[in-house]
């Protein structure tokens, strides 16, 4: 049983790791790859609800860009806070509106639309309203091949021991997602900063498949471009990266772990199924084995190898972050993520989490 255990995974590591290295050499040599992204033909959509306390801190980092995109389009989802003050701070040389959902419409991919619609760039770049960007984002973009879709790196970074594991938790996720994405196709994507073909876009939008499910709007449209087998990519460069923050708390991580969850269960991928099943049986397994009879020995080798898959996996996608320093929280985070993330497995069965003061049912 434990030498299974042992096989299995190490292959499935080695295949994570080759995948990696793939999706590493995408981005190293873009060299004979003449059609590159050009920032005048991108517009930047923003919808926001309630982020008063978010948008000085993203007004200001566009505020310092060195190149600018075509245009940026705010999307006001029925804000109740006086966020008008901040946009006045807001002086670039390019356009910028401010764009407002009307009732009944409400909700991200409604805003998102709204937004679409009205943009005049060939492609469409969205960003959430609580990121802030690097001053070299556009003179990094320009550098990066064009695709159908590209998917953006995030980062997380926290300041306290409990802020760190939340990114580290975050992370990994996206670690899977940047080793997998150089044999397969991609499994998740973030709409806070994600980049696509607007034409392409509009023809292949599902919207009335899933209208009726608030969240997910990002899982959704990754998933139409991967079953109309559009060109799907992910940049690693350093300045592409956009910050948020992390949860500030337990309650609010396992609300958004939640409403991850969820809207990722409503999503039909059949590979994203699988890495989760085997994902569930990696380290579920882990427990159930060390629940075994087995011998104290037997189980400091278990909890090593694990640990060990573990550490190799967050290295390299942590190193591109340059976030390595929260790699001493991997031990911790090894033993205990099976268990809380099975809690939240079996939450998601009888709780609906909220988002900006709505139930996601809405």
């Amino acid at each position: 049983m434990i030498g299974i255990y042992f096989i299995v995974f190490t292959a499935l590591l080695l295949f994570f790791l080759f995948g990696f290295w793939v999706r590493w050499q995408w981005n190293q040599n873009f060299q004979d790859r003449k059609l590159l992204f050009v920032p005048s033909e991108i517009s930047v959509i923003i919808p926001f609800r309630n982020e008063r306390e978010n948008l000085p801190a993203l007004i200001e980092s566009i505020t310092n860009l060195k190149i600018f995109p075509k245009e940026i389009i705010f999307v006001n989802d029925h804000s109740e806070d006086h966020f008008e003050v901040y946009f006045e701070k807001l002086q670039i040389p390019i356009s910028f509106s401010i764009l407002h959902l009307k009732s009944p419409q409400q909700g991200k991919k409604s805003a998102l639309r709204l937004g679409i619609d009205a943009a005049r760039g060939s492609f469409i770049l969205t960003w959430d309203a609580d990121i802030k960007v690097s001053p070299n984002y556009f003179t990094s973009l320009s550098k990066v091949p064009q695709s159908d879709l590209l998917i953006l790196p995030v980062s997380m970074p926290g300041k306290s021991f409990q802020e760190l594991f939340f990114e580290l938790d975050y992370h990994y996720l996206n670690a899977l997602n940047a080793g997998i994405s150089g044999n397969l196709n991609p499994i998740v994507a973030s709409g806070a900063n994600l980049l696509f073909n607007k034409e392409i876009f509009l023809e292949i939008d599902s919207i009335e498949s899933h209208i009726d499910t608030p969240s997910g709007d990002d899982a959704f449209l990754l998933q139409d471009f991967k079953l109309n087998e559009q060109t799907i990519e992910l940049a690693f460069k350093t300045d592409l990266i956009v910050e948020t923050k992390p949860p500030s708390n337990w309650n609010d991580f396992f609300q958004q772990r939640l409403r991850w969850i969820g809207k990722s269960s409503k999503v039909s991928d059949r590979s994203a199924n699988i890495i989760g099943i085997l994902g569930m049986i990696y380290h579920l397994g882990f427990w159930l084995l060390l629940m075994t009879d087995i011998s104290w020995k037997q189980i400091a080798w278990v909890t090593v190898f694990k640990i060990s898959l573990d550490f190799l996996v967050f290295l390299p996608y942590l190193s591109i972050l340059r976030r390595k320093r929260i790699l001493f929280l991997v031990p911790i985070f090894s033993i205990v993520y099976p268990i809380y993330m099975l809690m939240i497995l079996v939450t998601t069965l009888f709780y609906e989490p909220e988002w900006k003061g709505r139930s996601l049912s809405e």
